[in-house]
């Protein structure tokens, strides 16, 4: 009886309109879903997980308490890491908000074995290394 009551819980906003809790966002009419986390004041916090069409998990995004730091995995198919690495959120001067990777990224094989890496400074690849 309690799991029935949950759905009155997801997708709500607080008193100043901005979207608050567990936030789950669909494909289409609530069939699909294709990401879901949750929200405080309107902005993404803690972890948040995307999906195809299948259903298949295909990355998280695991935001830091200040949300200037995102460490996002990325997922094969099967499940299996494709990618791993840290984005950071910043405001730039004009008050909009980039989203850019930053530092070392691991990019692995099917097999879970390291394929190489990537450096990356506001977005841009410094440098590529098997």
């Amino acid at each position: 009886m309690l799991s029935s009551c949950g759905k009155w819980f997801i997708n709500k906003y607080d008193k100043k309109g901005n979207r608050k809790g567990l936030w789950k966002h669909y494909w289409d009419e609530e069939k699909h879903i294709q990401r879901k986390g949750h929200y405080k004041h309107g902005e993404e916090i803690r972890t948040w997980k995307y999906y195809d069409l299948n259903g298949d998990l295909v990355k998280k995004e695991k935001y830091n308490k200040n949300r200037d730091t995102i460490l996002i995995k990325n997922y094969y198919p099967e499940g299996k890491t494709e990618s791993i690495g840290k984005a950071c959120l910043v405001i730039e001067n004009d008050s909009t908000l980039h989203f850019y990777w930053t530092g070392i990224w691991k990019f692995y094989n099917r097999d879970g074995s390291l394929n190489h890496t990537e450096l990356y400074d506001r977005g841009r690849k410094v440098k590529s290394q098997q």
